[in-house]
């Protein structure tokens, strides 16, 4: 793994969702840097990781916590968030088998669909993705801001 395509990643990942100061920048870098350390993914792990990504973004009881409220995804309304614990459970455990990069892109659009948290979700789910590339060695895969809706939003009409 290239520092350069980590930087590059976690900058892009952010300007996705018009975050662009340096110390969102810096908090994503942590975010990375704790999660990457781990061996498998859990729902206990991402919640962390994304505490750490939010830590400035959102209030003590939101960031790192599943959300405890409906959310809205380009016009629908995601998963009941009674059940996001339960599904995050099965995406973790399904993510950590996966080793493909259609099996890696499929878990990432599964865990945009369930919108664990109220806020965050792109990045830190971006996060996990490029976790699981690296972690079944594939390179980091930087989404580019100014090409989302050509390269990645279409992901999701699937």
């Amino acid at each position: 793994m290239k520092i350069k395509d980590l930087d590059l990643f976690l900058y892009e990942s952010n300007a996705i969702e018009d975050v662009r100061d340096d110390r969102s920048f810096r908090q994503a870098k942590k975010a990375w840097n704790y999660l990457i350390k781990q061996d498998t993914l859990t729902p206990e792990n991402i919640q962390h990781a994304h505490g750490i990504l939010m830590k400035y973004h959102l209030p003590p009881e939101e960031a790192g916590h599943f959300r405890k409220c409906a959310v809205w995804i380009g016009g629908r309304e995601a998963m009941p968030w009674v059940f996001v614990p339960s599904q995050m459970e099965t995406l973790c455990f399904m993510a950590n088998l996966s080793k493909t990069e259609d099996q890696i892109k499929e878990d990432h659009i599964k865990f945009e669909r369930c919108h664990g948290f109220v806020d965050g979700n792109g990045r830190i789910f971006r996060i996990v993705l490029n976790w699981q590339r690296v972690k079944n060695k594939l390179p980091i895969l930087v989404i580019e801001e100014a090409t989302k809706y050509e390269s990645y939003y279409p992901w999701f009409s699937l």
